[in-house]
């Protein structure tokens, strides 16, 4: 795979021998030029198909989104729509509910209805509490019935209102396509998987389990904090004098 440096020659030299190999081509007064000058054709001609793509593929896009939870949609809908960009959002079960519950607290879900001009997400608020009651036994010694009340407000989300507004927005910006289908690649060294994700100096292509192929400039893996397109840092990396887990929130509404 070439270099970025090598690979912007390549393309600077493919350019500027088009026209010559046009001129050859169509001018019949103009006679086979000498054979450097040939080898020098052949020479952009390769480079040109080492850098751009020759393969169809069955989608060709400016972001691939991997992940069909709330994130995913999310920003499928929000560079669909807010930025006008191709998408395609790779979704094992696009008709499936999203199997958790979602809280927020109120003045950050307030603010992020405003942040992403979406001032719907408001009403897909279906509880509030103005006072939040939380417990963290367990932790660093804390007894498991040790409350600290927090006079914030919190709110649960409604899952499907949530999952139709985003998807409502994927539909109507008529720029995002969903695909029903898992990608099945798991990172083994740096931008390199084991199955279907290849990168190169101008994108990356995506096999998916239906054998679907997906040309993107930009790929965003939405697949969650158990992501196999990712690896953690070793804590040697991290500065962390020891590994650590990752870590579970569980919230319990009280009716």
């Amino acid at each position: 795979m070439p270099s970025r440096a090598r690979a912007a020659s390549c393309v600077a030299l493919a350019a500027l021998m088009a026209p010559a190999t046009v001129v050859v081509g169509w001018s019949p007064s103009v006679r086979l030029a000498s054979a450097a000058a040939q080898r020098r054709r052949n020479v952009a001609s390769a480079a040109s198909r080492r850098v751009t793509p020759t393969a169809a593929y069955d989608h060709e896009v400016d972001v691939a989104v991997v992940g069909g939870g709330p994130a995913g949609y999310a920003m499928a809908a929000l560079m669909s729509s807010a930025h006008g960009a191709s998408v395609a959002l790779v979704d094992p079960n696009p008709e499936g509910c999203w199997p958790n519950n979602y809280g927020e607290w109120r003045e950050e879900w307030q603010r992020l209805s405003e942040r992403l001009g979406m001032p719907e997400l408001m009403d897909c608020v279906t509880r509030e509490w103005e006072i939040t009651d939380t417990f963290f036994g367990g932790s660093f010694g804390a007894p498991w019935d040790e409350r600290t009340r927090l006079n914030r407000a919190y709110v649960q989300v409604d899952r499907q209102a949530l999952k139709e507004l985003l998807s409502n927005k994927i539909a109507t910006s008529g720029r995002c396509e969903v695909i029903s289908a898992k990608l099945n690649a798991k990172l083994v060294a740096s931008n390199i998987f084991d199955n279907g994700i290849v990168h190169d100096s101008v994108g990356s292509t995506l096999t998916l389990s239906t054998g679907a192929t997906v040309r993107a400039k930009v790929v965003l893996d939405a697949t969650g904090f158990e992501s196999k397109l990712v690896a953690r840092e070793a804590k040697e990396v991290s500065g962390n004098w020891e590994e650590l887990e990752p870590g579970y929130q569980v919230g319990r509404w009280i009716r």
